[in-house]
């Protein structure tokens, strides 16, 4: 079984309950939860530890429709990709501002393209260490809203992202709670690509 099954059933359960009559989208601001699996590129320099490549999530969205057609949101999500070490996890983290362009206006299935900038973490906790990467990136995509009553709709995207790795830190905390930090700067980049589903709330 897939290890996004159970949130993917969990969000079309919600979908169900909340689902209403009519298809007419009357709200201007939007609140969406998706599931999420995540797709990272693989590492051909062979390091000590593999990283799983997929990994299922979560993201939020929280958009305003300045115009029947064009909507800003902010969306930000994370997964925790596995490695072949058990007791190590990889967290990866986005978010972004986004412009996006909607179509099919006053039908149920309204599509869309977007894009945005924003920004990109990886974290990984190993014993007293915290070992995290940060950087700028972009995102792109489509994906498509489809309205089941007056406020909601079940929405899923396929989303494209480009990150730009531009600093590094490891975090050492001592038993006395106190903290020791070393950041050094990187230049790599590399992209990323996201499967989402889930439900939204107009209003």
């Amino acid at each position: 079984m897939s290890r996004n099954t159970p949130l993917f059933a969990a969000l079309a359960i919600a979908l169900v309950l909340a689902a209403g009559g009519a298809a007419a989208q009357d709200g201007r601001w939007m609140i969406g939860l998706d599931g999420l699996s995540s797709h990272i590129g693989d590492n051909d320099d062979e390091p000590a530890i593999s990283v799983d490549e997929q990994a299922g999530g979560g993201a939020l969205q929280v958009g305003y429709r300045f115009s029947p057609t064009f909507m800003l949101r902010l969306y930000g999500g994370g997964a925790d990709h596995g490695t072949s070490d058990p007791d190590i996890d990889i967290r990866f983290m986005s978010s972004f501002l986004e412009g996006v362009f909607l179509f099919g206006e006053s039908r149920p299935f309204r599509p869309y393209l977007f894009g945005g900038l924003g920004g990109f973490q990886l974290e990984s906790q190993q014993g007293d260490l915290l070992f995290e990467a940060n950087g700028a990136g972009i995102s792109f995509g489509a994906g498509a809203h489809y309205l089941v009553g007056r406020s909601v709709s079940l929405h899923g995207s396929l989303r494209l992202e480009a990150v730009n790795w531009d600093k590094a830190s490891v975090t050492y905390e001592a038993p006395d709670g106190s903290t020791l930090s070393v950041e050094t700067p990187v230049d790599d980049s590399g992209f990323a690509s996201k499967l989402t589903l889930g439900v939204a709330f107009w209003f």
